[in-house]
């Protein structure tokens, strides 16, 4: 067969710049790592060179550049919020935001009061996630954080403490959550005072890591919690860090799981709770010793 009658070979040459913008918008994408607090240098190196291609290439990078943000400190979120307030800008759309606080090294982490402003300016936010690394973590009212994100489908919350709902200023309202996690909480009693108040009527995943033991006293409260949430939840995962025999959910929790497809628990879980729930698991988890 003769290769040069191909017609791949004789289809005419098509410059990159000559093509739409929306594929160009798309051999970006495309280039790009997937989203995760590690690969936010790799993304703006990526980024800042397709900037320099030309005009088009540099809009649409900046437009790439604002659907994904990451914050580490107050100056940061200042710079920000000043693009996000430059003419044109209304039409850069951030779906998510991940805010890293809390590391000596970079500077003056955002204040409670910036982080709510910051917050409100994004009312299309589809992704929010919040970690603090070192230090006492300042007290999060999550119902005054989240009153205007009411686009939010993912919450991730990683070390944070909170304002027990008795002195928060509004109750926690998500009508669009579908994921919530919240990992390492520096007093794990605040998730028991905050998820039986919240209002996730469309939640359907639910990860809670413990650091440290629940009092308990506390017992009560996470199960009557988890009780409320159960029966929309499709994927749960429960886990307690450290060596010592976990808190058991009563069988009557483990029964109100109607829907559950997805279930995540550590290594030295009772198993025996598995015939009691009320719907077939699709996968099973077994989380494996914590190693610090």
């Amino acid at each position: 067969m003769d290769s040069s009658a191909s017609p791949l070979r004789n289809a005419p040459t098509v410059s990159l710049a000559s093509l739409p913008p929306e594929l160009l918008e798309q051999c970006i994408n495309l280039a790009l790592p997937p989203l995760s607090f590690k690969t936010f240098r790799r993304r703006y190196s990526i980024l800042l060179n397709f900037s320099r291609v030309n005009r088009t290439w540099a809009e649409l990078a900046q437009r790439a550049l604002q659907r994904h943000v990451l914050l580490y400190t107050k100056d940061g979120a200042r710079s920000f919020q000043a693009v996000k307030q430059q003419p044109g800008a209304s039409g850069m759309v951030t779906k998510s935001l991940r805010v890293k606080e809390g590391m000596p090294d970079r500077g003056e982490p955002l204040s409670v009061s910036q982080m709510e402003a910051l917050v409100q300016a994004l009312p299309g936010m589809r992704t929010l996630q919040l970690a603090w690394e070192y230090g006492a973590a300042p007290r999060l009212d999550l119902g005054a954080l989240l009153e205007k994100a009411q686009a939010l489908e993912e919450l991730v919350i990683d070390y944070y403490r909170f304002v027990p709902p008795t002195l928060a200023s509004k109750a926690l309202h998500l009508p669009s959550l579908r994921r919530l996690v919240i990992s390492f909480p520096q007093d794990p009693c605040d998730v028991t005072s905050v998820l039986p108040a919240a209002q996730l009527p469309n939640l359907n995943s639910l990860v809670l890591v413990f650091g440290c033991d629940l009092p308990q006293e506390r017992h009560p409260c996470l199960a009557a919690a988890l009780v409320s949430h159960a029966p929309r939840l499709r994927s749960f995962t429960i886990s307690f860090v450290n060596d010592c025999p976990p808190f058991a959910l009563p069988l009557q929790v483990w029964r109100n799981f109607v829907v559950l497809q997805e279930l995540s628990l550590d290594h030295n879980d009772d198993l025996t709770i598995l015939p009691h729930l009320s719907s077939s698991l699709v996968v099973l988890r077994i989380r494996p010793p914590f190693n610090e």
